[in-house]
C-alpha cells in the first residue's frame, strides 16, 4: 500500500524544480532569474526534507531530517524574499543589490545557527504512532519554534504585499503574464496561513498539515511552470511601483484577529481548535447560502460570477466594453494599442495564440503566445490586397486559413502554408472598402470550436479597434505635420541669416579679385569677415538658446553706467527705424552681472521694440531700484503689442514669432541671459497700445 503523504512531498519537489530547470535553460541568466532558480532549489529541498521526515521510523532519523528542514526553510525564505525584491527590474540599483545580499546572508546565518544548535530549542517533541503505515505522526513546537513560524508568516505577508503592488503597477500585458503566478502565490499563502495559524494556536503539526503544505507547493509549481512555458515572465520590466496598496496587510490583520478569537473561544468552550475552525467555516458557508437564497442582488452576482468564470463562451458585454474602451482610450501609440488589445483579447476568449497586423503607414504586428511565422506579414499584406471576402469575422472550424489564401491568391499557398496553419479565425479591420489590418487567433485553450457568440464579440472589438487605429493615425499625422511646419520655419530662419552672411562674403570675395592690393579694401574686407563671423556666432548661439541658462562670469558693475555707455549702440538701432530713445536712470544701481551679456540682452529688447513701433514714435528706457534687493530695467514702446493668446502660450517658446522671418529666438535668448543673472523677465502688452518689458536682476550694495 502506497503511503500518500511522502508521495505528495516528493511530487511537490519535482514540480517546483521544473520551473527552475526551465529558466536555467535560458541563454542569459540575470539576477532575477538566478534568484528564482535558487528559490526553486530551496523549495525543492524543503519538500524533499518533508518527504524523508514522513518516512522516518525513529526519533533519531526524524531529528536529523528536521535539521535539514529548518535550514532549508530559512534559506528558501531568504531567496524568495530577495527574488520578489529584484523581480521586474532590468538593472538593480547598488543600494537594493546590497539590501538583497544582506537578506541572503541573514537567511544563511539563521539557517546555519538553527542547523547546529540543539533541535529541542525549536522542536519540543516528535510524535510516533504504532501499527500504522508510517510511524511518524507529527511534531510539537517550542516557544522559539512558534516565533520562527510567526517570522515566516510576516515574510509571507511581505511577499503578498510586494506581489500585489507589482501587479497593480503593471500594464495589461504584464498583468496577463503575472496572472497565474500570483494565483499560485495566493493559494500557497492561504495554505501557509492555515498551517501557521495552527502552530500559533496549538503548537502542533500533524502529518496531515505537511501533506496540505505539499499540495500548496504542487499548485505553486504547476502555475509557475505554466507561466514559464506559455509566457515570458522574466522578460517583463516594471520601471516603478507606483501603487502602494495595503489590502494584503489589512486582510492579514483581520485573519490574525479571527485566529485570536477562534483560539480564545475554543479554549473556554472545550472544543478542539480544528473542530471549532471547521464549525465556523460551515456556519459562514451556510450564512452565504442563505443570503444568496434571500437576496436577489446576491443571486445576480453569483450568476454573473458563474457566467464570467465557468461559461467561457458567454461574454459580459457591458463589462468587456468598459474594459476594452479603457484600453483603447489610454493607449497613446499604435504599438501600445495593439499589444494591449491582442493580449487582452486572447485572455478573454481563452485563446493560446494570436496576433494583430496593420498596414497603416508601415506594417505593424503585435503577437500573443508564440510568435507568428516570419512570413506572416507578407501573407496578411497580400491577403488584404487580394481578398474578396465581405464578412468581418471568418471561422475555420471546417477548413483552414491556407484554403482561403489559396482561393484568394494561389501563389501564396505553396511557400507560406507553415506560417499560417495555426490560424483558426480572422477578423478583418475594415474601414469602408479599405482593409486596415487583420486579427488572427489560434486554437482555444478549451479545445472547443469558435461559436457565434465569439463572432459577435470579436466583431465588436474589431470594429472599435479600427476606429481607435484611425484616430491614432490621424493624431500621428497631425503631430508629424506640426513637426514639419516647425522644421520649415526653423530652416527659413537659418537660411535667411546665412544668405545675408553668404552675400557679404561672396561680394567681398568677388571684389578681392580686383582690389586685393588696395589697403582700404583690405580694411573693409577684414571688417566684413569679422561681421560675418559675429553673425554666424550669434546664429549658433540662438540655436542653443532654448537650453538651460548658461553659466556666465559676473563682476560688480553699475547698471546705470552700462546703459549710458551702450546708448550709442542703442541709438544706431533706433535710428534705423526713425525712433527716439528716452533714457531715465537712478543712481547707485549695482549688481553682479556680465557686462557683455547684459548689453546683448538690452540690444535684443530694444531691437524688438524698434521693429514693433511706427516711425516717429519713441521708446522709454528706465532703470530703478525695485526695493533694496532688485533692479528693474523697463523698455516701453507704443507699438503693435501682442495678442493675449500669443502672450500667454508662445512668447518665450522657440520657433514661435510674429515676425515674417523670426522664430522667437530673441526673447528666448533674453530670458536665458536674465535667468543666468538670477533674474527674470516680465512682459505686459496690449494689442495696438504697445508693450512693456521689465528685466529684474538682483541688486547689491556697493562696497
Amino acid at each position: 500500500m502506497t503511503y500518500l503523504p511522502p508521495v505528495l512531498s516528493f511530487l511537490a519537489m519535482g514540480l517546483i524544480l521544473l520551473p527552475g530547470i526551465k529558466i536555467l535553460l535560458y541563454k542569459k541568466i540575470n539576477t532575477s532569474r538566478l534568484l528564482f532558480i535558487l528559490s526553486s532549489l530551496s523549495l525543492g529541498a524543503i519538500s524533499a526534507s518533508l518527504g524523508f521526515l514522513l518516512l522516518s521510523s525513529t526519533p533519531k532519523t526524524a531529528l536529523i531530517t528536521i535539521r535539514f528542514l529548518i535550514f532549508s526553510s530559512f534559506i528558501a525564505t531568504a531567496f524568495i524574499t530577495a527574488f520578489f525584491l529584484a523581480f521586474g527590474e532590468r538593472q538593480l540599483p547598488r543600494k537594493k543589490s546590497l539590501y538583497i545580499f544582506g537578506i541572503i546572508i541573514a537567511g544563511f546565518l539563521l539557517g546555519t545557527i538553527s542547523f547546529f544548535m540543539p533541535v529541542h530549542i525549536i522542536i519540543a517533541r516528535v510524535h510516533f504512532i504504532r501499527n500504522a503505515p508510517g510511524n511518524f505522526w507529527g511534531i510539537t513546537l517550542s516557544g522559539w519554534g512558534k516565533m520562527a513560524s510567526g517570522l515566516f508568516l510576516l515574510i509571507n505577508v511581505f511577499i503578498l504585499h510586494r506581489f500585489e503592488n507589482l501587479f497593480k503597477s503593471s500594464n495589461i500585458p504584464i498583468k496577463v503574464t503575472l496572472k497565474y503566478p500570483i494565483l499560485g502565490t495566493i493559494i500557497t499563502s492561504i495554505i501557509n496561513f492555515t498551517i501557521f495559524s495552527h502552530v500559533l494556536a496549538v503548537s502542533t503539526l500533524s502529518k496531515n498539515y505537511f501533506s496540505i503544505f505539499s499540495c500548496g507547493i504542487i499548485f505553486m509549481g504547476m502555475t509557475l511552470l505554466y507561466a514559464c512555458v506559455r509566457y515570458s515572465p522574466f522578460e517583463i520590466e516594471i520601471n516603478k511601483t507606483e501603487t502602494t496598496s495595503t489590502f494584503s496587510i489589512l486582510l492579514t490583520g483581520i485573519y490574525l484577529l479571527s485566529l485570536a478569537f477562534i483560539s480564545y473561544i475554543s479554549s473556554i468552550s472545550g472544543i478542539s481548535y480544528d473542530r471549532f475552525t471547521i464549525l465556523l467555516f460551515v456556519i459562514f458557508a451556510a450564512f452565504l447560502a442563505a443570503a444568496a437564497a434571500i437576496s436577489g442582488k446576491a443571486r445576480r452576482y453569483i450568476r454573473r460570477f458563474v457566467s464570467d468564470n465557468f461559461q467561457p463562451n458567454k461574454y459580459n458585454y457591458r463589462k468587456e466594453w468598459k474594459y476594452y474602451s479603457s484600453i483603447m482610450n489610454t493607449s497613446t501609440t499604435r504599438k501600445d494599442l495593439l499589444n494591449n488589445t491582442i493580449s487582452s483579447l486572447c485572455e478573454t476568449m481563452l485563446v493560446s495564440r494570436g496576433c494583430i497586423w496593420t498596414n497603416l503607414a508601415k506594417n505593424n504586428m503585435s503577437n500573443y503566445g508564440l510568435a507568428p511565422g516570419k512570413d506572416c506579414t507578407r501573407v496578411f499584406r497580400e491577403f488584404s490586397k487580394t481578398t474578396r471576402e465581405k464578412e468581418r469575422v471568418i471561422f475555420f472550424n471546417k477548413s483552414s486559413f491556407t484554403d482561403l489564401l489559396d482561393k484568394n491568391s494561389p501563389l501564396l499557398k505553396s511557400a507560406l502554408t507553415s506560417d499560417t496553419e495555426w490560424v483558426e479565425t480572422i477578423a478583418i479591420l475594415r474601414s469602408g472598402d479599405k482593409i486596415m489590418g487583420i486579427i488572427a487567433l489560434g486554437p482555444k485553450d478549451t479545445k472547443s470550436k469558435y461559436t457565434e457568440e465569439d463572432r459577435s464579440f470579436l466583431s465588436t472589438i474589431a470594429e472599435e479597434l479600427t476606429i481607435s487605429l484611425e484616430n491614432l493615425f490621424l493624431e500621428e499625422k497631425i503631430i508629424e505635420s506640426d513637426r514639419i511646419e516647425s522644421f520649415d520655419r526653423f530652416a527659413s530662419f537659418v537660411t535667411h541669416d546665412l544668405k545675408n552672411t553668404l552675400g557679404m562674403l561672396s561680394l567681398t570675395a568677388e571684389n578681392a579679385k580686383m582690389n586685393m592690393s588696395n589697403p582700404d579694401f583690405q580694411k573693409d574686407a577684414i571688417k566684413t569677415l569679422n561681421r560675418a563671423a559675429e553673425k554666424i556666432s550669434a546664429l549658433i548661439g540662438s540655436l542653443t538658446a532654448h537650453k538651460s541658462p548658461p553659466s556666465i562670469s559676473k563682476t560688480e558693475v553699475n547698471i546705470g553706467n552700462l546703459l549710458t555707455n551702450g546708448m550709442k549702440s542703442y541709438e544706431k538701432i533706433a535710428l534705423s527705424g526713425n525712433i527716439v530713445l528716452n533714457l531715465s536712470i537712478e543712481d547707485n544701481l549695482f549688481s553682479m552681472a556680465n557686462a557683455k551679456a547684459f548689453h546683448q540682452l538690452m540690444e535684443n529688447l530694444i531691437t524688438n521694440s524698434v521693429e514693433a513701433s511706427e516711425p516717429g514714435n519713441s521708446i522709454d528706457i528706465t532703470a530703478c531700484g525695485d526695493t533694496d534687493h532688485w533692479i528693474s530695467v523697463t523698455i516701453k514702446d507704443n507699438g503693435k503689442g501682442f495678442e493675449p493668446a500669443y502672450l500667454e502660450s508662445n512668447l518665450f517658446k522657440p520657433f514661435r514669432s510674429t515676425k515674417k522671418y523670426g522664430l522667437g529666438i530673441g526673447l528666448v535668448i533674453c530670458k536665458s541671459i536674465a535667468e543666468a543673472h538670477g533674474g527674470s523677465i516680465i512682459v505686459n502688452s496690449e494689442r495696438g497700445k504697445g508693450t512693456s518689458v521689465t528685466v529684474r536682476i538682483p541688486r547689491i550694495q556697493s562696497k
